[in-house]
């Protein structure tokens, strides 16, 4: 999370609370595990908190995270869902992505294991050494591939090192956990969109977005109960973050859903 992000959080009232999944940052692995199980886990974590009501916004690879959440967690606390570039179950297909991301896709599917040894070669040791000098080289290097509004959006002040910390936590206890979680993203997610039951989710989707496409938001839209979907012209899935600001307020403009005990 960049200066910019506080400021705007600050702006708005928001308490920022992200969570790590099993296997990431200091969160216990939990091997065997579906989406539908993380609902247990947040239920949790807003009772040791004491949380009395929230807002559930997930970006990009959470979607199945929030709508677990928002299936299973209480109706009288969740006060509105929200999905900003999300992926969908694999289902949905892969209109609209990349030649690279599909060939990570399937990758990733059918042989896990080429990403476990790259990863854990090189991302994992450079990511816990104490000097980010090899971070640094990385997070250029991935950087060099982007171009145009994609490449400025990248390159913001605060950035390379929010870039750096971020995937310091996802690596910090090795490889495992990033393996285990795409891995779960792409198994049955434990449950039907069709049965999330949490009317009006909102989502917001870029046009120009080659790695969660529209054609995911308009899927799960679609099965959602009442849902409501945005979508930016000539946005990315990077340059949609230059909206954060307005999806926040969106959010929170949420009308309460009826509870029913």
């Amino acid at each position: 999370m960049t200066e910019k992000d506080l400021a705007i959080a600050e702006k708005l009232n928001v308490r920022w609370i992200g969570i790590d999944r099993p296997g990431i940052g200091f969160s216990t692995p939990k091997t065997g595990r579906k989406i539908i199980d993380w609902a247990d886990d947040l239920r949790q974590l807003v009772e040791q908190l004491n949380l009395k009501s929230y807002y559930i916004l997930s970006v990009s690879g959470g979607t199945g995270y929030a709508l677990a959440a928002a299936k299973c967690l209480p109706r009288e606390q969740v006060k509105g869902v929200g999905i900003a570039i999300g992926v969908a179950p694999v289902q949905a297909g892969m209109k609209g992505m990349s030649l690279i991301n599909k060939w990570g896709y399937l990758t990733y599917r059918v042989f896990p294991g080429f990403f476990r040894f790259i990863i854990g070669r090189y991302m994992v040791p450079a990511m816990q050494k104490e000097d980010s000098t090899e971070a640094k080289a990385i997070v250029r290097k991935q950087l060099d591939f982007f171009k145009g509004e994609d490449r400025e959006e990248m390159t913001q002040p605060g950035m390379e090192e929010g870039i750096i910390r971020l995937w310091q936590e996802v690596y910090r206890q090795g490889v495992d956990g990033h393996i285990e979680d795409s891995s779960v993203q792409l198994d049955d997610w434990g449950f039907r969109l069709e049965d999330v039951g949490y009317p009006g989710i909102k989502l917001w989707y870029g046009e120009k977005d080659v790695n969660t496409p529209p054609n995911m938001g308009k899927y799960l839209a679609a099965r959602l109960e009442a849902s409501v979907y945005k979508e930016y012209p000539g946005k990315s899935h990077f340059t949609m973050w230059q909206h954060i600001e307005e999806i926040l307020s969106d959010l929170l403009s949420t009308p309460r859903q009826p509870w029913n005990p």
